[in-house]
Formats: C-alpha cells, sequence, structure tokens
C-alpha cells in the first residue's frame, strides 16, 4: 500500500496533499511523521498491537478498494462525473470504512474481553 500516496498526490489536488504532508515524490513524512511524534510511537498503533494486526489482516481486502478508489477519483477529477464513476467513490469509501470499523470494533471488544 506503499505506493498509494504518491499516487494519490499525482491525481488529486496537489495543495491538499501538501496540507496533509504528502508531497510529490510520495514521502507521506511530513503529516505522518508528525502523528507518530505527537503520539510519541515509532510506529503506527504501536500503542495498540490487536488493532494493529486486526487492520494488517485487512488490508488484502481493502487494498484493491484503494486502487478503485483512486481510479474513479482520477476520473471524477478529469470531468467524467457520470452517476457509475459517483456510486464508485461512495461505495469504495463505505468499503474501506466498513473494513476500518469492523477491525477498530473486533480489537475493542477484544480487548475489553480480556481485561
Amino acid at each position: 500500500m506503499r505506493w498509494l500516496p504518491k499516487k494519490t498526490a499525482k491525481i488529486l489536488a496537489v495543495d491538499i496533499s501538501n496540507r496533509i504532508g504528502v508531497d510529490r515524490g510520495g514521502n507521506s513524512g511530513g503529516g505522518f511523521a508528525r502523528m507518530l511524534a505527537i503520539t510519541r510511537q515509532a510506529e503506527a498503533l504501536a500503542a495498540n498491537p490487536l488493532l494493529s494486526r486486526s487492520l494488517r489482516n485487512r488490508l488484502p481486502y481493502i487494498d484493491p478498494l484503494n486502487h478503485i478508489q483512486v481510479e474513479a477519483l482520477k476520473r471524477y477529477r478529469s470531468g467524467q462525473t457520470d452517476e457509475r464513476v459517483k456510486r464508485a467513490i461512495l461505495l469504495t469509501v463505505n468499503g474501506i470504512a466498513a473494513g476500518c470499523s469492523f477491525s477498530m470494533n473486533f480489537a475493542l471488544r477484544i480487548g475489553n474481553d480480556s481485561c
């Protein structure tokens, strides 16, 4: 999934990418490094290994949705605004959110049961 910031920065507005810390070369060091510094973590979700593992296990299912979403956004930004493109964007947003939400709920439920 490392290619996604680079491809997204090329496709979407660069000014938005700059605001979230993704440069044109695809390095997400700015915003991501700041997030790690603020949370005092060496890596994302270091404080919650169960959630980290749950999300990592879902990546094979979420990554294809990311690819489709980037392509749909590219088409939309180029002027192809028909209903199929809009629907693809909405479905991928919902699919990614559902996958992440399920992982979060699973990790929280398991975490609470073990306390």
